[in-house]
């Protein structure tokens, strides 16, 4: 199974439709996804998780919500009643030749309930038979149950490296294999019907007041999660502006550095000019020092020895 390319549309936190082309070349058969925290990088994970294996993903597991609630929380609330789609297109040998196989999962909320749909094409083509024993043909591929094994983040591996919480993610992967989640999420599934086996027996009146409270609670719900994304928004938005300041620091730091630096040339020419200002005293001060002071009063010489002559001569 080799991903070639991932269509996430108003899942999670990804509002609007993200494509993302996974194909590798042979030369460069390594894709590396950076982004900072809230930006969608275990969704992205999620979302492949979730579009192979539905309601047996461990993504759906992990939530310990009804599949219904499940679907509905995890459409993104900007643009709930467009719903939701992920897409999914990879290849592998199938009846002996490689084929491109495309899974399409998409669910949107029609009256009250959430309605799903799931296709399989083969070479562009809907397959009708793979699509209806699509959980059955997977689970030959890459059971679900060991999924987790093979599709997780940087945040897993620090995790697995903390010894404290390694052994409950490593008790999280042993009940996933052994499928121990299986019997939670039934008791999650027993607990949704008791739900609605009650609210049936209720008068109207009830029904309506029991709806009224379940919207209000849920409305909660949607504004906490607002909230959340909000602080994690800030908090990017705080980690940004703290990279930023350190990156100015580092820059402002080697200006200094450079200014420094231009300051002790500046002051070793400056050195340089004071030691020949002073040699060139230095050299005034022996010729000073010798016959030179006599050549202020060379007329005054000259004129002594023009007398000097003429008395010799008379």
């Amino acid at each position: 199974m080799i991903f070639e390319n991932l269509v996430i549309n108003n899942f999670g936190v990804y509002s609007g439709k993200q494509n993302f082309d996974l194909s590798t070349k042979s030369k460069k058969p390594v894709i590396l996804i950076g982004a900072l925290n809230g930006s969608g990088k275990t969704t992205f994970l999620q979302a492949i998780d979730f579009v192979l294996y539905g309601k047996f993903s461990n993504y759906f597991y992990s939530q310990k919500l009804s599949y219904e609630n499940f679907l509905n929380k995890n459409v993104n609330k900007q643009n709930f009643n467009e719903g939701a789609q992920i897409e999914l297109t990879f290849s592998r040998k199938y009846k002996g030749k490689k084929q491109k196989f495309k899974l399409s999962r998409n669910w949107k909320q029609i009256g009250k309930k959430m309605k799903e749909e799931f296709f399989v094409f083969i070479d562009e083509k809907y397959d009708e038979d793979i699509t209806k024993d699509w959980d059955n043909f997977v689970d030959q591929i890459l059971p679900s149950r060991v999924a987790s094994l093979f599709f997780f983040d940087g945040e897993k591996i620090e995790q697995l490296a903390d010894l404290d919480q390694s052994k409950q993610v490593l008790k999280k992967a042993i009940n996933s294999l052994l499928g121990l989640e299986i019997v939670d999420q039934l008791n999650l599934d027993v607990e949704e019907f008791q739900r609605r086996s009650a609210l049936e027996l209720k008068d109207k009146k009830e029904k309506i007041r029991i709806n009224e409270i379940e919207e209000q609670i849920s409305k909660h719900q949607n504004e906490i999660k607002n909230i959340d994304e909000r602080i994690v928004k800030i908090q990017d938005q705080s980690t940004k502006v703290q990279y930023e300041i350190r990156q100015t620091d580092i820059i402002l730091s080697q200006k200094g550095i450079a200014y420094y630096e231009k300051e002790k040339e500046y002051k070793k020419e400056q050195a340089d000019i004071n030691d020949k200002i002073d040699e060139l005293n230095n050299q005034i001060i022996e010729v000073a020092g010798g016959d030179a002071p006599l050549m202020i009063v060379k007329k005054e010489l000259e004129e002594i020895l023009v007398q000097s002559k003429q008395l010799n001569k008379s």
